[in-house]
C-alpha cells in the first residue's frame, strides 16, 4: 500500500538479476526479456527502488514467458531511492511529468522497431497480498479481490484480444509507493493520450479528480483496503468520476 512502510525492508539490488540484458533503449538504460520479434511488448515501471530489483526483474521474466517483448527502464537514472535520500529533495528530482516523458520516448523506440506493435506498460507491487479496487471499463465498475492475480489476467486477455486492437496500447499496473515517488501519476498522465490502449494503477496514492477527469482510456485504479492515502472511498470517488466518461470506456 501506499505510505510510509513501504520504504521498509528495501530490496537488495542485483544488476545483473534476471534471465534478460541491459541495453539502451529511448535513452534510458533499459532491461529487455522475451521475444524480440513479438509484436506485444510490456514495460515495467519500477518502484522507487529502481529497475535492479530482482524480483521486479523475475516479474518482468514471467509476463515474457506469456509470448510479450518486456522492458523495464531506469526512469531514475541511477538515482533510485534509499533511506538516506528520504524526504522532499529526492521526490522532487523525479516529478511525473519526466517520467512521462521518458515513457513515450521508449514507447516511441519499440514503436520505431515495429510500427505494429501493441504495447502495454504494466507495474505492481510484487508484495502485495490482498487487495482490493474498482476496475472502471465499459461503462462499469467492478470489485478486484487481490490486485496480485489482476495484472495477469489483464495481459491474458489482452493477448487474446491482440488482434482487435485498433492503436498501440498499453497497460499501467504500477506499483507506486506514493509516499516516495509519482509513478502512479505517470501513469495517470499517459492515459490521457491517445497512444495507450489501457492503464492500471496499484497503490494510487494521492490521484485526484482534476487528474482522472483528462484520462481518454480505460483505466484501473488499485488500493489496499487499509491505505490511509488512497483509502477505498478516494478510489469509489474516482470511479465515478470515470463512470460519467465515454472516451474512457473499453
Amino acid at each position: 500500500m501506499s505510505g510510509p512502510q513501504c520504504a521498509h525492508n528495501p530490496p537488495t539490488l542485483d544488476p545483473a538479476s534476471g534471465a534478460g540484458h541491459v541495453q539502451q533503449l529511448g535513452g534510458l538504460n533499459t532491461y529487455v526479456t522475451g521475444d524480440q520479434d513479438s509484436k506485444l511488448a510490456v514495460i515495467l515501471l519500477a518502484d522507487a527502488f529502481g529497475w535492479e530489483v530482482p524480483k521486479l526483474r523475475k516479474l518482468a521474466d514471467k509476463v515474457a514467458a506469456s509470448g510479450f517483448l518486456v522492458v523495464v527502464p531506469d526512469f531514475y537514472y541511477g538515482d533510485q531511492f534509499t533511506r538516506e535520500k528520504a524526504g522532499p529533495g529526492w521526490v522532487e528530482t523525479h516529478p511525473p511529468d519526466r517520467g512521462c516523458e521518458d515513457a513515450k520516448n521508449i514507447i516511441a523506440a519499440l514503436k520505431s522497431k515495429c510500427p505494429k506493435l501493441e504495447l502495454q506498460v504494466f507495474a505492481g507491487e510484487v508484495q502485495a497480498q490482498c487487495h482490493s479496487g474498482l476496475h472502471h471499463g465499459g461503462g462499469k465498475a467492478r470489485l478486484c479481490a487481490r490486485c496480485r492475480s489482476a495484472p495477469f489476467a489483464s495481459i491474458e486477455r489482452k493477448l487474446d484480444e491482440a488482434n482487435s486492437f485498433q492503436r498501440p496500447g498499453e497497460m499501467m499496473h504500477q506499483w507506486q509507493r506514493a509516499a516516495l515517488h509519482g509513478r502512479g501519476m505517470v501513469a495517470v498522465r499517459l492515459a490521457k493520450y491517445d497512444c495507450i490502449e489501457a492503464a492500471v494503477v496499484l497503490h494510487p496514492g494521492p490521484i485526484t479528480v482534476e487528474e482522472i477527469n483528462e484520462v481518454k482510456t480505460p483505466i484501473a485504479i488499485l488500493g489496499a483496503e487499509i491505505d490511509h492515502i488512497a483509502p477505498p472511498e478516494m478510489i469509489k470517488r474516482l470511479a465515478d468520476v470515470l463512470s460519467s466518461k465515454p472516451e474512457a470506456r473499453n
